[in-house]
């Protein structure tokens, strides 16, 4: 029962923020309760199909191509 996503709620509530708030991303299987636990949850380009799918958005780019930067300027700084 402990995962990405478990853990991300259990870090939100010790800091007092809401997990609506957190911008997660990533690209492989471990990720996908942290992805649908996020408020904005983002998975690179080169994901798997089944990671994209537990995203809210994905980006335009890969891990290799600067994704990650890519999710925090569109919907962290927006």
């Amino acid at each position: 029962g402990v995962d990405k996503g478990t853990s991300l709620a259990l870090i939100a509530e010790r800091y007092g923020i809401g997990t609506d708030e957190i911008l997660a991303v990533g690209d492989a299987d471990n990720d996908i309760g942290m992805l649908r636990a996020a408020g904005v949850g983002v998975a690179v380009r080169n994901a798997k199909p089944h990671v994209q799918e537990a995203a809210r958005w994905v980006t335009e780019r890969t891990n290799n191509e600067g994704g990650v930067a890519e999710a925090v300027r569109r919907w962290a700084l927006g």
